[in-house]
């Protein structure tokens, strides 16, 4: 019987640490709570992130979108790769979910998914 008991104990224990280790892979991945722009810097490069904030200008280029994007704390460049057409003009709210990038010495987002407010 002890046997059986130390073997379950250390079954239970490997679970467990497999466990932890999924949750602290999941805790980083998603995109967490939006990020105001004023705190994205180069220490947020390849970062997951959402803003919120009001379409200031738009350019169409034939495959990509030039956002800029500001709230209440800063103003960001997204770009967004389209594969659809983004229908957003300036003064749309919008909520922007991207990966932070850098592009001629500039921070910007790029977009994933643009929905507007």
């Amino acid at each position: 019987m002890l046997t059986e008991e130390k073997t379950l104990i250390k079954i239970s224990l490997v679970v467990s640490i497999i466990g932890l280790g999924i949750l602290i892979v999941l805790s980083k991945s998603p995109i967490e709570g939006i990020t105001q722009i004023s705190s994205i810097n180069e220490g947020l490069l390849n970062s997951n992130i959402k803003v919120v904030g009001t379409i200031s200008s738009v350019k169409s280029l034939p495959s990509v979108e030039l956002i800029k994007v500001m709230d209440s704390t800063g103003t960001i460049d997204v770009v967004a790769y389209r594969s659809d057409t983004i229908d957003i003009s300036n003064g749309d709210g919008v909520e922007i979910e991207g990966k932070i990038s850098k592009y001629k010495e500039n921070i910007q987002i790029e977009a994933k998914r643009i929905r507007v407010l």
